[in-house]
């Protein structure tokens, strides 16, 4: 009588360790996707807020002087770039702020832009 054998073949294991190792690749790289992923909506929301920020303090200033400056927001420099344009009616304006995050080689890419109308004197 002959004696059956339990086990795999060589063959079945090196199959299993290659479907093993394609979905592990596979799952590394939906990792690293989901992570710059949430880097990048930290750095929108972030700029974000410094836009409205900005926006607020030009309302509340109650003089639109549309100056460039550098805000700090959580441990990060922000360049807030704003415009002011003239609309149809003379009693409103169009302030567009436009928001990137500063990097160590300058200026950073647009991260953020808010565009409002506002009333010409500021309030």
């Amino acid at each position: 009588m002959k004696k059956r054998q339990s086990g795999f073949t060589l063959i079945e294991v090196l199959i299993a360790l290659v479907i093993a190792a394609i979905a592990l690749a596979a799952l590394s790289r939906t990792m690293g996707m989901t992570t710059h992923n949430q880097t990048l909506l930290e750095e929108k929301v972030l700029a974000t807020w410094v836009a409205q920020n900005a926006l607020l303090q030009e309302q509340l200033g109650g003089q639109l002087n549309g100056a460039d400056k550098k805000v700090q927001m959580l441990g990060r420099t922000w360049l807030v770039e704003q415009k002011i344009e003239p609309t149809q009616l003379p009693e409103f304006r169009k302030l567009s702020i436009e928001v990137r995050q500063q990097n160590a080689s300058g200026d950073g890419s647009l991260s953020a832009r808010l565009v409002s109308v506002v009333s010409a004197d500021g309030l």
